[in-house]
């Protein structure tokens, strides 16, 4: 691979599932590549995910605006730098990739790596431009693509299905989640007044990741809500997004201040959600959702929606986390009240459950797709 220029393209430099992922996977890739270079629209926060990359990993800003003009900037990327192989985790980016290709000198191999269940995104996107025009257009395009990496079975079998690629052109690969030999569950001082010694004996959920609508947090606080008129109860949300301001809005209408607290994502989130009872997943669909593995790598029990795809395969159908159908919302109430009674999982199993997520399985195997890749005859 030391031949080889290695791009990865995202849309915004700030903490979340795909940006976690690529972020392990370029700096585990560090020194295995001839260049490694990050393509990117936007930076929403001070720099903290930026400072995480090795000083030997590069950066490049599009500056174009929309479906077109991010096209040319491919294409002149392209043909400027020379990339051998590119890595896409958003799907309306990965068709600009592909026609910008078309319209190429330089043709480098594009593989995506799908970062949400397909078929849903289309389903519950507010934009028109996914909800009516990505399945057509991933329909013509995504055939021309290289490889498409799904990051559980269920998002797999939803791409087939919808889209009926090639098997020979689809792989299953967990992401890149954890480091090997740290121990993410060894207990940390915060800062924050709710996990002082002299803090009220609580219990405390977690919320963490995107602030985004398919996150379904909007909707969860309704839920606590209720929880809270028998239960002593916190709930810290960590993230950011566009949903920040509408779950604000909710908390205050329900006079929820004092017993909930939005904070940015934090550079130590792991100590965070360990110190945690609960770490709640509401969400409406995902790809993975790599929370819920730092979860179990914290030994923090996890109580997730059942939804398209990815917890219950990382939790196992529930062997390693408590599942809930999509709108049950008393099975979630009832699940979240047994936990507080009496905590359904062991720590230790939940630890070493986390330990098939670790960085340097995803990236060998990613390897050996880049070089399946390589090795084919130019488009």
């Amino acid at each position: 691979m030391r031949d080889l220029k290695l791009t990865f393209v995202l849309p915004n430099l700030s903490i979340g599932g795909a940006e976690l992922h690529f972020l392990n996977l370029a700096n585990y890739y560090s020194g295995s590549f001839k260049k490694i270079n990050v393509l990117y629209f936007l930076e929403n926060d001070n720099g903290d995910y930026k400072k995480k990359f090795d000083r030997s990993i590069s950066f490049n800003k599009i500056n174009s605006k929309g479906f077109i003009g991010s096209i040319f900037s491919y294409s002149k990327y392209f043909n400027e730098r020379t990339p051998d192989i590119i890595l896409v985790s958003m799907y309306m980016d990965a068709v600009s990739l592909i026609v910008a290709r078309l319209l190429s000198d330089h043709k480098p191999k594009i593989i995506i790596n799908g970062s949400a269940h397909f078929s849903s995104l289309i389903k519950n996107s507010e934009n028109k431009v996914i909800r009516f025009l990505l399945k057509p257009l991933a329909k013509i395009f995504y055939p021309l693509a290289d490889f498409f990496i799904c990051q559980s079975i269920g998002l797999k079998n939803d791409v087939e299905d919808v889209l009926k690629l090639s098997p020979l052109k689809l792989s299953t690969i967990y992401n890149a989640i954890l480091e090997k030999n740290v121990d993410y569950s060894t207990p940390k001082n915060l800062s924050h007044q709710w996990f002082q010694a002299s803090s009220s004996n609580s219990f405390k959920l977690i919320i963490a990741g995107r602030l985004d609508a398919q996150k379904g947090i909007v909707e969860f606080i309704d839920i606590f809500k209720k929880l809270k008129k028998n239960e002593n109860i916190q709930l810290l949300i960590m993230g950011e997004g566009d949903e920040k301001q509408r779950i604000e809005e909710q908390i205050r209408i329900n006079y929820l201040d004092n017993d909930v607290e939005i904070i940015p994502f934090q550079n130590n989130f792991h100590a965070f959600i360990e110190r945690s009872d609960l770490m709640v997943v509401n969400s409406f669909y995902e790809g993975l959702n790599n929370m819920i593995v730092h979860a179990l790598a914290t030994g923090t029990s996890v109580i997730s929606r059942n939804c398209p795809s990815g917890p219950s395969e990382v939790l196992e159908d529930g062997k390693f986390g408590r599942l809930v159908a999509l709108g049950d919302d008393n099975g979630m109430i009832k699940m979240i009240k047994d936990e507080i009674r009496a905590p359904a999982f062991k720590k230790e199993d939940l630890i070493e459950r986390s330990k098939d997520f670790l960085t340097e399985a995803c990236g060998e195997a990613y390897k050996k797709i880049f070089q399946k890749c390589v090795d084919q005859k130019n488009n």
